[in-house]
């Protein structure tokens, strides 16, 4: 609350260093870090963020979308062109499978894009860089992969020992980039419920708490075409909600989940 001359009369703190606002004028700066107090009254939600930044989530958001769509694709064709073309279907899996990968890892990297205007303690910094470092290391083990497979398919002055040493290596590769990925999913997770109260969404926060189990069950009955792919349409589902609530805000609207939780 406040009263006359517009002065915070109940404790309040300063949204970038917390230092307590009680006494001070609205007009005024934290004594601290010359903060506006008026800008730690608004609170930390997107809605406030320079439009640059949302943009760039917007951006974020609109790939990984597209990624998983291309995963799900994938997922469908695979399984279609095999049984009518046999190994032809492997090539096409496969760069259906690097463009997906290409268009996620690029979306992830602007999704988990720093916000410049953040003022408050809880950045959620810790999971926004742990889903950078396991892009880099995704993107790694993605090339080694691949410059090792173009080194087997030479074949001629391969000795079977050293051709025996690339295949493990390429198995590593693989087994790393795997393990980054089911890292970074969790980080995402995390990310986006660190996110969601900035809307605020209630469903977005709810949807990522729930995914961070159920995702990584239905994925464990891959052999089964539903499960995975059930899994895939939650997290696109969860996807679409920060799009349209972004597009709101940087339109200057009310986002669709504010919407919802009046209802």
């Amino acid at each position: 609350m406040t009263g006359a001359p517009n002065v915070l009369t109940d404790i309040r703190p300063c949204i970038k260093c917390g230092y307590n606002l009680l006494g001070l004028e609205i007009s005024g700066k934290c004594p601290e870090c010359a903060t506006p107090v008026e800008r730690s009254l608004r609170g930390d939600l997107l809605a406030y963020s320079d439009a640059t930044y949302l943009r760039a989530l917007l951006r974020g958001v609109t790939l990984i979308m597209a990624g998983i769509l291309l995963v799900i694709l994938n997922f469908v064709l695979g399984i279609t062109l095999m049984a009518l073309i046999g190994p032809g279907a492997t090539i096409l899996a496969g760069i259906i499978g690097m463009l997906a990968s290409g268009v996620s890892i690029y979306g992830y990297y602007l999704y988990s894009s720093p916000d410049p205007g953040q003022l408050g303690n809880n950045r959620g910094e810790q999971p926004r860089q742990i889903v950078r470092i396991m892009l880099v290391v995704s993107v790694v083990a993605a090339i080694t992969q691949f410059a090792l497979m173009l080194i087997g398919n030479r074949g001629a002055g391969i000795t079977m020992g050293a051709a025996a040493g690339i295949d493990w290596m390429q198995i590593l590769a693989s087994a790393i980039g795997g393990i980054a990925w089911i890292i970074q999913f969790f980080a995402v997770m995390l990310y986006t419920r660190w996110l969601a109260p900035r809307i605020p969404s209630e469903r977005i926060f709810k949807r990522a708490k729930l995914l961070m189990w159920l995702g990584p069950l239905l994925c464990v009955f891959f052999l089964c075409f539903i499960a995975p792919l059930i899994a895939m349409i939650m997290y696109y589902n969860m996807f679409s909600w920060i799009r349209k609530d972004l597009i709101a805000l940087i339109k200057g609207a009310e986002p669709p989940s504010i919407a919802a939780m009046q209802y």
